[in-house]
């Protein structure tokens, strides 16, 4: 504990005054000039060093304890009340505290004391009547209107923070950059053109100090609004999909996100993050289902859940069949599906991930990747491809590596001869030139490249003709037929393993018997090993589809080419008997597809369900928008028609950037859910409501409420 010396004098510190001459030994008149001043309150310079921490006074402290007052000379804290009328020796009146790692328990023990309550009351009553009735009323008076300016100049500093926070909340690297320290500098830059402001800001100490207790209590508000926003949104819905995906490539246990999509009572689709949830190490179907059926009870999923889908969450293929069981005795009218609007290539090379040679592979891609995107790289590959999107997917960037080895690995040997690369640097190129020459690796290169070229254009052609079931159909079906046939021949990588004999057959005759002899081994392994790869993708892309080439109502998607389908409406009907029957459902689309109302003819299915909300036709065919609501989120029939893949894309970008220690904290919808943060500043008093409430938080203790 440090107490540094002062050079104020005596005579400018009434507080030491006093403790030379008390309050009884003045004189009258001095003695009413006492009771009238007000009790001082300066900046103390105490500090105090406990262990590795040091202690300062803050001078937020007075406010709260309205007896409580300090002596610049002495540099401790005192009992003004006390100071003045007690008869009795305290601490609060001699001494002084200055002990500050005891100084709450001391001020709540001092504040309920006896004989400070008797001369807290004395001194009240004292001060009253050395003022007459009017001159005490101008003084409250003046009091209250001090007090109100400067919470009207705190309110003001407070919200240019909270606008702050709430900027940099919605920043990907929120957890790196959203501090005390950042916060105080973005509030000083703002307040500059304001010279009130700015000077009340350095008048004030308290703002620094507490603008940790600031960020904390302004996102917990945040987080809770967002949260409650979400519940009502799915609460008011008529029905949603569950989508749980894989999230544990960013945990070190198996972990899964639930989110939901549902149209809201605008017409526009909403996804929505419910949280992320740890599953059961023994990654079982039963495991999982319980976990569904418990998040989704507060939402009335008996009635509301319509389909779910559990693309990759960490469980294997036949307990996710133990899962479909399951969930049908718990929830009958719940469909299992797949979504089609997830990346099929990701989905191909998740599929494939579980042989270590593959992972190997995807992970050298990845680290390419990575080392490109770096900012101070960025250069390296505008020499190699004008394209800017190369990196952007794994479809695009494996024909990449393939069409542009020679250059790659030419540049890779360049950096790692190069005196001027970092250590880092050549390490890493070093491992990419020996990776691009390994006979494995090229061998991936050309097989993942043939695959995703087929899978990509499949998802191209599902985009532009999304409402044609039939035409989709036959894409699928085009792309699965020459899988097979690869798969039956396997011409590709046979024709390399035949080239590469033939080149090594030109060499040395010792080299040339052992390199051909395991080349020969290798090229029965890697046909082997392509048959499998081939064999995986066609079952994954049968199990994709199945349930789309299984129910033929999507052909209701395309108003212009409705007919009376009788089929289709079975199926609808039998597969969601609890919201549609087969004459209202029939009423409903022979009336929207009669030439009178073309508004709603040729339009994808999202903007049918938004063209009817808006024209208030929904009550008018309930059954037929309530159609188009279920294509337009049901994951089989919703083909890149919707926010999917945007949400998708949010949830993999927080994941991946966010930081590792939090990363499944309640946070998480700050970053993900920035749309509705969005919405709520355009909201009209927002920012005062969430003022009023931060305000009332027992760790935010500057002034912020008007007497």
């Amino acid at each position: 504990m440090s107490a540094p010396q002062t050079s104020t004098d005596i005579s400018d510190d009434i507080v030491a005054s006093l403790l030379k001459l008390s309050f009884r030994r003045r004189t009258v008149k001095e003695q009413q000039a006492l009771l009238q001043m007000n009790r001082p309150t300066p900046r103390l310079p105490i500090q105090q060093y406990d262990k590795d921490k040091m202690r300062s006074f803050n001078s937020i402290t007075y406010d709260n304890h309205d007896w409580l007052c300090g002596s610049v000379v002495k540099n401790t804290l005192y009992c003004w009340p006390c100071l003045l009328v007690s008869k009795k020796k305290s601490l609060w009146n001699s001494e002084g505290f200055m002990d500050l790692k005891n100084v709450r328990a001391a001020l709540r023990k001092h504040n309920w004391n006896k004989e400070h309550l008797n001369s807290y009351l004395l001194y009240k009553e004292m001060r009253r009547k050395s003022f007459g009735a009017d001159n005490l009323n101008k003084l409250q008076m003046l009091s209250r209107n001090i007090f109100n300016r400067e919470v009207k100049n705190n309110l003001k500093i407070f919200r240019t923070a909270v606008e702050a926070i709430c900027l940099l909340s919605k920043h990907d690297y929120r957890d790196k950059i959203l501090n005390g320290d950042t916060l105080a500098e973005f509030v000083k830059l703002a307040l500059k053109p304001n010279l009130e402001l700015e000077e009340h800001w350095q008048r004030k100490g308290y703002f620094e100090s507490a603008f940790d207790d600031i960020i904390e209590a302004t996102l917990n508000n945040i987080e809770l609004k967002i949260i409650k926003h979400i519940r009502r949104e799915v609460c008011e819905a008529s029905f949603y999909v569950c989508f749980v995906d894989d999230v544990s490539f960013a945990a070190s246990s198996p972990r899964c996100s639930i989110s939901l999509r549902y149209i809201d009572d605008h017409g526009e689709v909403r996804e929505r993050l419910l949280g992320f949830f740890p599953l059961d190490e023994s990654r079982t179907g039963e495991a999982l289902c319980e976990l569904i059926l418990n998040v989704l009870e507060k939402f009335d999923a008996g009635t509301k859940l319509l389909a779910y889908t559990c693309d990759g969450a960490c469980v294997s293929t036949e307990e996710l069949r133990n899962l479909q069981t399951l969930m049908k005795e718990k929830i009958d009218s719940a469909l299992f599906t797949h979504c089609l609007s997830r990346p099929l290539p990701l989905i191909i090379q998740q599929s494939c991930s579980h042989d270590l040679s593959i992972r190997k592979f995807f992970a050298a891609v990845k680290e390419i990747e990575q080392f490109f995107k770096a900012p101070l790289r960025r250069d390296l590959l505008n020499r190699v491809t004008d394209e800017a999107d190369v990196l952007d997917c794994y479809s695009k960037l494996v024909p990449f590596i393939l069409n542009e080895k020679s250059k790659l690995t030419e540049m890779f040997d360049q950096i790692v001869n190069c005196y001027e690369s970092d250590t880092d640097t050549v390490w890493k190129a070093g491992n990419f030139k020996n990776a691009l020459c390994d006979s494995n690796f090229e061998f991936y290169l050309k097989v993942f490249d043939d695959i995703f070229q087929r899978v990509e254009a499949v998802s191209n052609a599902l985009r532009q003709k999304t409402n044609s079931h039939a035409f989709c159909i036959e894409e699928i079906t085009k792309c699965l037929g020459h899988l097979e046939r690869c798969r039956d021949e396997v011409s590709k990588s046979c024709d390399l393993i035949e080239i590469k004999e033939e080149i090594i057959q030109e060499g040395s005759e010792v080299k040339m018997e052992i390199t051909e002899a395991t080349l020969s081994t290798d090229g029965s392994a890697s046909r082997d090993q392509h048959r499998k790869l081939l064999d995986i993708v066609i079952n994954q892309l049968r199990d994709r589809f199945s349930a789309y080439i299984k129910y033929s109502f999507h052909n209701l998607a395309d108003i212009m080419k409705y007919v009376d389908i009788n089929e289709d409406y079975v199926q609808l009907v039998k597969a969601f008997p609890r919201h549609f029957s087969k004459k209202g459902l029939k009423n409903d689309m022979d009336t929207i597809s009669n030439p009178m109302h073309s508004q709603f003819h040729g339009k994808k299915v999202s903007e049918v369900v938004k063209l009817m909300a808006d024209s208030e036709s929904t009550t008018l065919l309930p059954k037929c928008y309530n159609l188009y609501s279920l294509l337009t989120i049901l994951p089989s029939a919703n083909v890149f028609d919707g926010p999917r893949f945007t949400f998708f894309g949010r949830l993999r970008s927080y994941l991946e950037n966010a930081n590792l220690s939090n990363v499944f904290s309640p946070r998480a919808w700050l970053s993900i859910e920035r749309g509705i943060l969005e919405k709520f500043q355009t909201q009209r008093n927002w920012y005062d409501n969430l003022i009023d409430v931060i305000a009332k938080d027992e760790n935010i203790t500057i002034p912020l409420t008007y007497v």
